[in-house]
């Protein structure tokens, strides 16, 4: 019998990643054209526009490598390989933990008036789904490690 991929890990590794191309791309893409909308909002004389273009830039870069990585672990899950099935799910159980941090991070920042609630309510509930779909496909990743299909 041939084992199945795991199809909910497939799944979730690699909408991550097409999110997080998009999402690196787009920070890219204002911190080159636009980085004035950020830094519009620091106040005058922290940093200046281009520092704030040349950070945005860097982490657009960051979030489009890990967007690929996420589709690499994607595809070597797919296929079945061993270090994709390990890879896959330790990088799913590093991002569910982020995700669950950055959402509690969110609520408390609403909660203590930190930051603009309206902003922070709405990326919790986005990343608190995120972080249950990452702990499902860990899951389903490490139950695959421990019990292979042999054929």
């Amino acid at each position: 019998m041939v084992a199945r991929p795991p199809t909910r890990a497939v799944v979730v590794l690699a909408a991550a990643g097409v999110v997080l191309l998009l999402a690196g791309s787009a920070v890219i893409g204002v911190g080159l054209v636009a980085p004035q909308l950020i830094s519009s909002q620091i106040p005058v004389g922290v940093i200046d526009t281009p520092a704030v273009g040349g950070g945005m830039v860097a982490l657009g870069v960051g979030a489009d490598l890990l967007g690929l990585v996420h589709l690499g672990a994607a595809v070597a899950v797919r296929r079945g390989m061993a270090v994709g099935l390990v890879g896959g799910a330790v990088l799913s159980a590093t991002m569910a933990v982020i995700a669950l941090l950055f959402a509690v991070a969110a609520l408390v920042s609403a909660a203590s008036g930190s930051a603009t609630p309206l902003v922070m309510i709405p990326a919790a509930a986005v990343l608190a789904p995120a972080a249950v779909a990452y702990a499902a496909a860990a899951l389903s990743l490490i139950g695959r490690i421990r019990n292979p299909v042999r054929d």
